[in-house]
């Protein structure tokens, strides 16, 4: 969302940045974002106000003379090119076009000869002159203030489009945060219904023979949904929380398998603190059973941390099998998570060790997006 001060710059409503999180990383804030127009605006007219009074007292050689005209000519000149600026803006003049210059231009003469009018009546109201001969006089302060004015505008020229710019580039950066966050939430909704899918078919598949196997499933699975609902809006956790999901998880994929499972933990150092994607480990773990052998159904999940990089493992007895490696919506869908979440800072390798099948994730860094 964007609005428009009286000086026509553009800004960020307060609302929509704190929403966005000071644009979610990117250092940049509402006051960095829209362009300081009206503050260069007031610098520039106090610097020239300034150095205008200390040219007069030399010149006239009257501190009183120089006041009265730097009080009535600069406030007065600062006024008309803020209405030059508020026509151009609502005229809708292309900065740098022709329009633009002719309008410039027209604007710097006339208001040059309205100064330079306004000034001299000022002397003639403390009875003093130029100091220059009389052909010369007339001339001379139109040409002093139409020096000034055509700066200004050249200066305000490259400020306005410099501003554009930048306020074209943040909507861009807004609308792409937007696009991100919109994608993270389809995909971890993605991942509900796949999970859903080989829960409910397990479930339904032991409700004949197994009820009381079946009745544990669904427990175990309300409980992993009820878990994972209440942090849905928290795209990344810790480490130590998808340790303790897992737990839940591993007890719906027993009744899957109708086996128990086993598996050893190690995590040392600061890994349990360390975030990444939320329902990482459960896809790891899931990726485990697609390629474990049927006999051993034994995990080994280890964790390294240096407070930089998070060496994540997950291993397991069985086969690689060529081809099989990318297939599902799981890993795939981890895969693009972590581009968002981790660009590029992380890698997921998928090999096999002996008579073992290792998923290795390496991420690097706090994530995006959290």
């Amino acid at each position: 969302m964007r609005t428009e001060n009286p000086m026509g710059a553009f800004r960020l409503d307060p609302r929509s940045s704190a929403e966005h999180g000071a644009l979610n990383g990117t250092g940049l804030t509402p006051d960095d974002v829209g362009f300081p127009l009206l503050k260069a605006h007031t610098t520039v007219w106090i610097f020239l106000a300034t150095f205008g009074f200390g040219a007069r007292v030399i010149l006239f050689n009257d501190t009183v003379l120089a006041a009265t005209m730097t009080l009535v000519l600069d406030p007065l000149a600062y006024a008309i090119t803020a209405g030059f600026h508020l026509t151009v803006s609502r005229l809708g003049v292309k900065i740098f076009g022709p329009r633009f210059a002719v309008l410039g231009l027209m604007f710097c003469i006339v208001a040059a000869i309205a100064l330079a009018a306004i000034g001299g009546g000022i002397l003639a109201g403390f009875g003093k002159t130029l100091p220059w001969r009389d052909g010369d006089v007339a001339a001379i302060p139109g040409a002093y203030y139409f020096a000034i004015l055509v700066s200004w505008v050249s200066l305000y020229a490259w400020t306005m489009s410099w501003s554009r710019a930048r306020a074209a580039e943040t909507r861009r950066i807004l609308a792409e945060n937007n696009a991100t966050r919109a994608e993270l939430n389809h995909l971890r909704t993605q991942l509900d219904p796949h999970f859903l899918y080989n829960a409910l078919n397990t479930i339904a598949a032991e409700i004949h023979d197994n009820p009381e196997v079946a009745l544990d499933m669904t427990r175990n699975t309300a409980a992993f949904l009820r878990h994972n609902l209440e942090q849905h809006q928290h795209p990344v956790c810790s480490l130590g929380e998808e340790i303790d999901s897992l737990h839940t998880y591993l007890k719906i994929q027993e009744g899957r398998f109708e086996l128990p499972f086993r598996m050893e933990l190690d995590v040392s150092g600061s890994a349990a603190e360390h975030l990444l994607p939320r329902w990482t480990l459960q896809v790891l773990v899931e990726n485990a059973f697609k390629h474990g052998a049927s006999s051993d159904l034994k995990l080994r999940v280890s964790a390294l941390s240096d407070d930089e990089v998070l060496i994540l493992q997950v291993k397991n007895k069985g086969q690689l099998i060529l081809g099989k490696t990318d297939t599902g919506i799981g890993l795939a869908n981890l895969r693009r998570r972590l581009d968002v979440h981790f660009p590029s800072r992380h890698q997921l390798r998928l090999r096999p060790d002996k008579d073992d099948v290792v998923v290795e994730l390496q991420l690097q860094g706090e994530p995006c997006f959290a």
